[in-house]
């Protein structure tokens, strides 16, 4: 039996999509693998290149692929932050943006755990949970002129911020346990508290202190993200307590003026 010409030529075409399939497939899967295994250097490298990552980030070592590994030596403006390592959440990648479990450990001890999402517009940052020396605020320029001790101790905080600088979610708290602040050594001042919510498109940022504290702090600070450097508003009481160090009210007296109540008011920005 002989098969005609043309009947051979159908056969080619009929079988020609599916070795296509199958060659699309292992180009994809090559792709992929290469993808996965990809250094992480490369991935930084691509960021610093594409998405915009400032010069003036910079890191000393990296190590792993693109789905897990660290960075150490990262220098910033503020100052130095540390190591940083990452797991990459891949269920993100379905829904438009690019998650990952983090460990972010501090030159100045402690550390930080959460997840970090970034979108198309936004990062968000969740369940960030740890604690860090209060010291260690002192390696970056955060303008805060006291020396400080105790441990900032945070609890479930999350934060997504658009690329504007736009502030639409905010939750969480961080506990300054043993807290201790003063010039030319830290007094102590009691376990204080910050409460973090939205407002009007800003970081609102409650204060309070515990009951037994040596210094009552209230107020409310709130930070516009959206302006360079970020304007700020704020209105704070400080109550020294009867137990407190006299040292704590001396360096009040000096710095800051009093209400009605006799307390002392620090307020910045347009808070009256």
């Amino acid at each position: 039996m002989t098969v005609a010409p043309d009947n051979r030529v159908d056969e080619r075409h009929r079988d020609r999509p599916a070795w296509f399939s199958l060659g699309a497939l292992f180009v994809l899967v090559l792709l992929l693998a290469l993808v996965v295994r990809a250094p992480a250097s490369v991935a930084l490298a691509g960021a610093e290149r594409w998405a915009g990552l400032p010069d003036t980030i910079t890191w000393e070592r990296v190590h792993g692929s693109l789905w897990q590994g660290s960075v150490e030596g990262v220098q910033s403006p503020v100052g130095p932050l540390g190591q940083l390592r990452w797991d990459v959440r891949p269920g993100e990648l379905l829904r438009g943006g690019l998650g990952a479990d983090i460990l972010w450990t501090p030159p100045g001890g402690g550390e930080l755990r959460g997840a970090l999402r970034l979108g198309l517009d936004s990062v968000q940052l969740s369940g960030l949970e740890g604690a860090l020396p209060a010291a260690a605020l002192h390696q970056w320029d955060t303008g805060i002129p006291l020396v400080l001790d105790g441990r900032l101790q945070t609890s479930g905080l999350h934060l997504r911020i658009h690329r504007d600088g736009t502030v639409e979610q905010a939750a969480g708290r961080v506990n300054w346990q043993e807290a201790a602040a003063g010039l030319p050594r830290p007094l102590p001042l009691g376990e204080q508290r910050a409460t973090l919510r939205e407002e009007d498109q800003r970081l609102g940022i409650d204060l309070d202190a515990a009951p037994d504290a040596e210094l009552g702090i209230t107020g409310t600070i709130r930070l516009d993200l959206r302006t360079d450097p970020p304007g700020m508003d704020a209105r704070v009481v400080l109550d020294p307590r009867a137990h407190a160090d006299a040292a704590i009210q001396r360096l009040l007296e000096n710095n800051l003026r009093r209400d009605d109540q006799g307390r002392y008011l620090w307020t910045a920005g347009s808070a009256p």
